[in-house]
């Protein structure tokens, strides 16, 4: 092949391999998305303790040390936070409706 006709099939080749990559792009940034809860559908509980560094639990399961910030989703039903303040535990029940601050005290 004369080196004029080989550029032109370089020159294709490219654009069909550009034209690939943007429909699987498109297939890929179009298809199904995770399903699981949506950022509008979740609730902030920030727990706080005097003194911090307290272990949290949320419905009986260990969660971290106060402050910490415990993204749940939002519900009706009431959830239970337990801070264990210096060997006493100390539960409160939180209706996670809307972003709140939570605080427990000995």
């Amino acid at each position: 092949m004369p080196p004029k006709n080989l550029a032109r099939w370089f020159i294709a080749g490219g654009v069909v391999v550009v034209a690939i990559v943007v429909a699987v792009m498109v297939k890929i940034s179009s298809g199904p998305r995770a399903v699981g809860p949506k950022e509008h559908d979740l609730v902030r509980i920030q727990v706080r303790s005097f003194p911090a560094r307290m272990p949290v639990t949320i419905d009986g399961h260990p969660h971290d040390k106060t402050p910490t910030m415990i993204l749940v989703e939002r519900s009706d039903k009431p959830r239970e936070i337990t801070v264990n303040i210096q060997g006493h535990p100390v539960t409160k029940q939180v209706v996670p409706a809307d972003d709140q601050v939570v605080d427990f005290r000995p």
